[in-house]
């Protein structure tokens, strides 16, 4: 049960924590270049998060549609292994949907970029 509970946390929680750009961030660079070029490194890095999860979510296939052709079952709580797969995807779609917005977002105040918002 722990397994299910942490993979829920894991795949459903990284996307509200992107939507709300709360991320961890180290702001070494906020006064020394200027604020466009922040919000360049900032459009980057979603870039980036966007790229990494969608590589996740292809590294996920394989091992999901084993699970579901061979109809392998948990050995804590026996239930299929697919199940788990599919929850673990829907939560990486949410994420990876959030990413394309943060990608595509607007710069509405420029101003902000510098001040870790």
């Amino acid at each position: 049960m722990v397994s299910v509970g942490l993979m829920v946390m894991v795949f459903f929680g990284i996307g509200p924590v992107i939507a709300s750009r709360n991320e961890i961030l180290i702001d070494l660079l906020d006064n020394i270049i200027p604020p466009s070029a922040l919000l360049a490194i900032r459009k980057i890095a979603s870039i980036g998060t966007f790229s990494v999860f969608l590589f996740i979510g292809w590294s996920m296939i394989l091992p999901a549609t084993d699970a579901w052709r061979y109809g392998e079952r948990s050995l804590e709580l026996g239930i299929p292994i697919w199940v788990l797969w599919s929850i673990a995807f829907i939560g990486l779609l949410g994420t990876v949907i959030i990413s394309i917005f943060t990608i595509s977002k607007r710069k509405k105040d420029i101003t902000k970029v510098g001040k870790n918002s």
